[in-house]
């Protein structure tokens, strides 16, 4: 199933103040959420569990009280993924991202990094049970799903990005000033936003919960991507 066109994704307001309150419990069940913690296919040997992984960003954290947002933009490749669809209200996606570790579990497919997900309309033009979202894990290209296990690839494109901490519930403050840096360029929203979870853990560890926000976009003077001719 491909992603929808750009047309068909309705345009995002600050501040979508909805789009995470869903996730305000998941790490108590995401301290396995991708093969590079806990959740992990049932390999040959002990040897071919991955390594824990690191994240780094440079750009500056977000924090609370979010009154200045940094944020920068850059090129990504092609990210093939699997997914549960949510159809509704963002408050309950928590249960997508249940059923995504659960599908994932079951049918021993092995995570090549963190969960993210893809909001497609903006709640506060959208009514509750007709918002759209998916619930992620990136997975090799290889990989397919059974049952309401979808599989899908997000095309190369470029982003505006920046890295916020605390509560997913807070994660929709940084929108804002991501929404604003676009607009300063003249550049438009040209897919989903994005939320990638990248430290789940943190919370069962006492940690810091990071969550990196990405808006794809597409501009006159925008950079051309490697290898794209403009």
């Amino acid at each position: 199933m491909l992603l929808p066109a750009a047309s068909d994704i309705q345009p995002m307001r600050a501040p979508l103040r909805l789009v995470s309150l869903g996730l305000a419990t998941l790490p108590v069940w995401l301290s396995a959420c991708s093969g590079s913690y806990r959740l992990e296919a049932r390999a040959s040997s002990a040897d071919a569990r991955p390594a824990r992984s690191t994240y780094s960003t440079d750009v500056p954290i977000s924090r609370a009280p979010y009154e200045q947002v940094a944020v920068n933009w850059k090129h990504r490749l092609d990210q093939a993924y699997v997914y549960i669809e949510h159809n509704g209200d963002y408050r309950t996606i928590g249960q997508a991202f249940s059923a995504l570790l659960e599908a994932l579990d079951t049918q021993q497919i092995a995570p090549t990094g963190p969960m993210f997900g893809l909001y497609y309309d903006d709640p506060s033009m959208v009514a509750p049970e007709a918002l759209r979202a998916r619930a992620c894990m990136p997975v090799s290209a290889e990989t397919s799903g059974r049952g309401s296990l979808r599989f899908d690839v997000l095309p190369s494109t470029t982003v505006a990005y920046a890295v916020v901490a605390g509560a997913y519930s807070e994660v929709p403050r940084a929108y804002p000033a991501l929404l604003d840096f676009l607009r300063g360029r003249g550049w438009q929203l040209a897919g989903p936003l994005r939320e990638i979870y990248v430290n789940p853990e943190a919370a069962l560890e006492g940690g810091e919960l990071l969550t990196e926000v990405q808006a794809p976009w597409r501009g006159a003077d925008a950079p051309a991507l490697p290898g794209e001719a403009r």
